[in-house]
């Protein structure tokens, strides 16, 4: 031990810990946006398809259900390939150094 702390990030500089900053507020700003636009496309539909609440209900848990699934996908890719790949596979892109 030289006296450091062992705390992981404690190296980082202003501009990491800003980019990591920025990429979860991303986050949690994406999964939002993709509730609103849900719920908006849902009235739509029910409205043009005329669909009972039931199931309207049913769709916008289904909207729910895909995101926990994804969630728990996304966590094993994320432990196999690393989070950086996991990330670029979630914007649909290649990211670099797979073949």
């Amino acid at each position: 031990m030289n006296g450091q702390p062992d705390t992981p990030g404690m190296n980082m500089n202003h501009r990491d810990r800003r980019s990591i900053l920025m990429v979860a507020f991303l986050g949690l700003f994406l999964s939002g946006y993709n509730n609103f636009i849900a719920a908006i496309a849902l009235l739509d539909m029910k409205s043009q398809l005329k669909l009972t609440s039931a199931a309207v209900g049913m769709m916008l848990a289904a909207v729910f259900v895909s995101m926990l699934i994804g969630g728990l996908a996304l966590v094993h890719a994320a432990d196999r390939w690393g989070r950086r790949h996991s990330l670029h596979g979630c914007i649909c892109r290649k990211p670099h150094g797979w073949n």
